[in-house]
């Protein structure tokens, strides 16, 4: 039987564009923070610049629209970026501590929600300009930010769609501030303030280190480490790399909550699970705003029980 022409028409489109479209997918080369314990910090810290950990949603800005650093649109509403710089900024969409959840949901909006986006700030903590030092990355955004002074918050209470340039940025545009301190130990004072005010914990650059894409050392995230026991109740099988092997453990902890954990895991442990009914130890970082453990990864099997 024939398929009729509109039928195959459409099939070819299909064909010939689809790659069209995916290719358009543009990929930001933002720089990833690597993960250190507070610990394995030099005594002499003066080469680092300290800021908080916000808790929320890696954001790059174009110059004309926000990006997730896998490259997907955020459809942010015009009123809250037309007053925006050209120039390409890095950093976080950000509501307040242990609010992830919020800018997450309003982030994934195809339409946004404008009350949502009322109470998100973007805070800028770098400029991705290759060639230049952090140091010197960070005098960058200083002279930009100073050249641009904040204007009211009567700016986003409005749907405004006018072109007219405004040389002013608006009050949810903020620049992280970044502290340097001399001594491990004035770092670690800073360090437990955070995590005392309920902070998820502290970002470290290395101030004589350029901009580059992918993971880095130069940059790394510190944040409080905690550990707890839990029963495995199941396994979930591999994918991809690991078909054939664990990919995850369902637990039980000792509040009775059921969850997930699928890294931490050795190869060698993943060929040889822990047993169901075995205890095991488990890391974390706080907990999520449902009260499950954050990031939580396998430590060990508890064999002293």
């Amino acid at each position: 039987m024939k398929m009729p022409f509109f039928i195959t028409l459409l099939i070819c489109l299909i064909i010939v564009f689809a790659p069209v479209v995916l290719a358009s997918k543009s990929t930001p080369q933002v720089m990833l923070a690597s993960t250190k314990m507070l610990a394995s910090l030099p005594n002499n810290t003066s080469g680092f610049y300290i800021s908080e950990k916000y808790d929320g949603v890696r954001a790059y800005w174009t110059g004309s629209h926000f990006l997730t650093r896998q490259g997907n649109t955020i459809n942010a509403p015009s009123w809250f970026t037309k007053d925006f710089p050209s120039e390409a900024l890095d950093g976080e969409l950000w509501i307040s501590r242990n609010n992830f959840d919020s800018v997450s949901a309003a982030i994934r909006r195809h339409k946004p929600n404008h009350n949502e986006w009322r109470m998100i700030k973007f805070m800028v903590f770098d400029i991705p300009i290759h060639n230049l030092a952090f140091y010197q990355r960070k005098e960058r955004l200083l002279e930009l930010f100073n050249r641009n002074k904040p204007l009211p918050n009567v700016e986003r209470t409005l749907e405004d769609d006018t072109t007219s340039p405004a040389p002013d940025f608006p009050t949810w545009l903020q620049l992280v501030s970044h502290l340097v301190f001399d001594t491990k130990v004035e770092l670690e004072g800073y360090f437990n303030s955070v995590i005392k005010g309920a902070g998820e914990g502290i970002m470290v650059n290395v101030g004589n280190a350029t901009y580059e894409a992918g993971r880095s050392k130069n940059i790394f995230k510190v944040k409080p480490l905690y550990d707890a026991e839990a029963v495995v109740t199941a396994y979930q099988p591999g994918k991809g790399k690991y078909k054939g092997l664990l990919g995850a453990l369902w637990v039980r902890n000792n509040k009775g909550q059921i969850f997930k954990i699928g890294s931490g895991f050795t190869d060698e442990e993943r060929r040889s699970p822990p047993k169901v009914g075995a205890v095991i130890t488990y890391e974390y970082s706080g907990f999520s705003k449902t009260g499950l453990p954050r990031f939580a990864r396998f430590s060990k099997i508890r064999t002293d029980l």
